[in-house]
């Protein structure tokens, strides 16, 4: 055992958005205990430039982790740009990391204001 097996890689900061994923949803009719459902579920979407600057490869394993938890998954380059974003589909592997208790009372009513971009509600 080498000395590198007790060095962690430095961790980075990144904002996690849930988002309904298709082929999760596919795979879910296989069972939610299925193989395919499993791997679909517990995949993070990076930024490209991201994975690129923090030495990410598509299809490595990466830990993710909060104050709540953390979980193993798989990295997955997105085809869309969103730097310091992760997307993660909805799954218990979220869940594991993610507060439920981040719930409160809201109001609703009709706009005629625009949607705001990601960037610019995470103010980046």
């Amino acid at each position: 055992m080498g000395i590198s097996s007790f060095i962690q890689s430095p961790a980075y900061e990144v904002m996690i958005l849930i988002v309904p994923d298709i082929f999760q949803s596919s795979a879910g009719y296989a069972g939610k205990f299925s193989e395919a459902y499993q791997n679909a579920s517990a995949q993070i979407y990076l930024d490209h430039e991201d994975m690129k600057e923090w030495s990410i490869k598509d299809g490595s394993k990466v830990e993710l982790f909060t104050d709540f938890g953390e979980v193993v998954l798989t990295a997955r380059e997105s085809e869309e740009e969103h730097r310091g974003i992760g997307l993660m589909p909805p799954s218990v592997y979220s869940m594991r990391i993610l507060s439920l208790d981040n719930l409160h009372p809201a109001k609703i009513r009709r706009s005629k204001g625009e949607v705001a971009g990601i960037r610019e509600i995470i103010g980046k």
